[in-house]
């Protein structure tokens, strides 16, 4: 979620500037600008916030996972904390 914030803070930065780096693999690389390829600028732009999001949606993902095995976990602190337990079903009546 770290490497999201980051992405996301320099497509803030980007968008304030008005000048990015195209995004994708090319060796050369050119800077696009919102004033001269506006149309470039804003395809530039989709794909940097997309990509933020699409590491947002792993890193919330990824930390469900982990608070789920932590609570499967027989050595860990939370062990058996938010499970579903109904002891009213011991057989009374």
């Amino acid at each position: 979620m770290v490497i999201a914030s980051i992405f996301l803070m320099y497509a803030a930065y980007a968008e304030i500037r008005g000048s990015t780096v195209e995004p994708g693999g090319h060796i050369p690389k050119h800077i696009v600008t919102r004033a001269d390829q506006p149309e470039e600028f804003h395809n530039a732009m989709v794909a940097y916030v997309g990509r933020s999001m699409w590491f947002l949606i792993a890193g919330v993902l990824l930390l469900l996972v982990d608070r789920a095995f932590d609570n499967a976990d027989p050595l860990s602190s939370n062990y058996g904390k938010n499970q579903d337990t109904d002891d009213s079903s011991d057989g009374e009546k």
